[in-house]
């Protein structure tokens, strides 16, 4: 699902919709409304732990739990609890919602996802 999204992302021109050769009014208010969004992420991954920050990085990476566990030396449990944390701070339920807004956000190159 994660390379699905990475190459979706990979092909798309990140323009608000709308965009085209006719810009105007409507071009610039996607824009606007695609800025606050970007904002709002940010902000939302700023109220993250270093340790939630650490995993959610990690979960975009298309890493397992019981991975990023062992690079940790903690339980898959406590990764689970950390994951769940960082997608009640995100205001996200998926992975691939969560990739797709780093990477518009420039948090992650779409160039850098799993593939």
């Amino acid at each position: 699902m994660l390379r699905w999204a990475a190459r979706g992302l990979r092909a798309t021109a990140f323009e608000p919709a709308g965009c085209g050769e006719e810009c105007g009014v409507e071009c610039d208010l996607a824009g606007v409304a695609q800025r606050r969004a970007v904002r709002r992420f940010h902000e939302r991954v700023d109220r993250l732990t270093q340790r939630e920050r650490d995993v959610f990085f990690r979960m975009l990476e298309g890493k397992p739990n019981k991975i990023i566990a062992s690079e940790f030396n903690i339980s898959p449990r406590t990764i689970e609890i950390h994951r769940a944390r960082v997608f009640q701070k995100l205001e996200d339920d998926n992975v691939p919602s969560s990739l797709r807004a780093a990477i518009i956000a420039n948090l992650v190159s779409a160039d850098e996802c799993p593939t």
